[in-house]
């Protein structure tokens, strides 16, 4: 089925995805320029172990950079956050949550005198109950299957296929799915309930039940700071019953100034570009992609492109997919190109494949892609899906400070 656009739109969305680079740049309100120490809301923030950057920092794909001036923290424990939040709140400071840095788009990139909460301390895993483990939202997903396949019987039925970069609050905000999804479904259907620090500091735990908790998986961080998840847990039949119910601890894992892939031993940045398409449209998709790849043969070191089959079980996201029904994952993905004219075709690649989108009403990937922007975001998303997403904004973060700038 084809969909008419006007032509301001594809240039509009074409200009859009043109613009991947540049530097990200505003000003809070507590001045606009790097010397925050001496105002009211940092003397206040600085208890909770709040410090002044004035470094920056660059995102997965090595595509945007941060300001470089910005508050960091790194809260341990979910009040901690809510104690951070409340304060930086009230003073109409916006906020920004990083967990692995593993974002495309710099939607955890903080800009100028923004307030940057690391997640990386949020470590602790607990087994409160049988076959779920509650863990902490800065744990890398990666880090953790193989830690409870070690230390219990039963294992992280989904978890991501990209290394040690998402971590469990990255992987719900992105929405979360790997080859494991054909037959367990996404990331959604195991998670039992979310914890999240909404705006002037309020604690909510959002279960399945809740109307809300569909709409935190591919929220890119819009909703809230999450500060741990209850994920569910499947047996092992081949490994005798080991499961220390009560246990409480805190994780360790590798992480190196905010991130958990090696900034600086991580030569090649890897770029992907995905649709997600009913079983119908897969061998069409699938051409499509092969074409752009062949139109664009130096935009980056292509990989052969990947497909998953995802399972639906109970309900998808509307974020991430609006059907009630299975659908595929599949995409370009590779790594950075050394050919001269290699930036300028992964440009055009980008802006070829949001047109491509958009006029074959396409259901792509968005949040994992190295494109984004307020504009971009809303001319992607059903009008519904967007407007039940801003209402649940607004009655969350009725400031608009979460994430500033990234979709609205």
């Amino acid at each position: 089925m084809m969909i008419k656009l006007s032509r301001e739109k594809i240039s509009s969305a074409l200009a859009l995805l043109t613009a991947i680079t540049g530097l990200f740049s505003s000003a809070a309100s507590i001045g606009n320029e790097c010397n925050p120490e001496n105002s009211i809301a940092y003397k206040q923030l600085i208890k909770y172990g709040v410090t002044v950057s004035k470094n920056t920092q660059m995102d997965f794909g090595r595509l945007r950079v941060s300001s470089p001036c910005y508050l960091e923290a790194w809260p341990e424990n979910t009040k901690a956050v809510s104690d951070i939040v409340k304060i930086a709140y009230s003073y109409n400071i916006p906020i920004r949550t990083q967990g692995g840095a593993h974002s495309e788009n710099g939607s955890s990139l903080p800009k100028k005198l923004e307030l940057l909460i690391h997640t990386s301390q949020l470590k602790t895993v607990s087994f409160d109950h049988l076959n779920s483990l509650t863990a902490g939202a800065g744990i890398p997903i990666a880090y953790l299957k193989l830690y409870v396949s070690d230390q219990t019987s039963y294992f992280i039925p989904v978890a991501n296929g990209g290394g040690i970069g998402p971590t469990v609050g990255g992987f719900i905000s992105a929405g979360g799915m790997n080859e494991s999804s054909e037959y367990y479904g996404g990331f959604w259907e195991n998670v039992d309930s979310v914890t999240l620090v909404t705006g002037e500091g309020k604690v909510q735990t959002i279960n399945r039940d809740n109307p809300i908790f569909r709409y935190l998986f591919g929220s890119m961080g819009q909703l809230g700071v999450i500060t741990q998840a209850e994920l569910r847990l499947l047996p092992r039949v081949s490994k005798p019953y080991q499961f220390t119910l009560g246990a409480t601890e805190q994780f360790t894992f590798p992480i190196t100034d905010g991130s958990f892939w090696k900034k600086e031993k991580f030569i090649k940045p890897v770029y992907w570009l995905n649709l997600l398409i009913e079983p119908a449209r897969l061998a069409e998709a699938r051409r499509d992609l092969s074409n752009l790849q062949k139109k664009y043969p130096h935009a980056m070191l292509y990989m052969p492109i990947y497909q998953w089959s995802i399972t639906f079980f109970n309900f998808t996201p509307p974020l991430i997919y609006d059907k009630r029904q299975n659908f595929y994952a599949t995409g370009i993905w590779g790594t950075q190109s050394i050919h001269p004219d290699s930036q300028e075709q992964l440009q055009k690649l980008n802006s070829e494949f949001n047109q491509l989108v958009l006029s074959k009403k396409y259901k792509r990937y968005i949040q994992a892609e190295p494109a984004g922007s307020p504009e971009l975001y809303k001319l992607y998303f059903p009008a519904d899906t967007y407007n039940q997403f801003r209402r649940i904004k607004s009655a969350l973060d009725p400031k608009f400070l979460f994430n500033k700038g990234s979709v609205f």
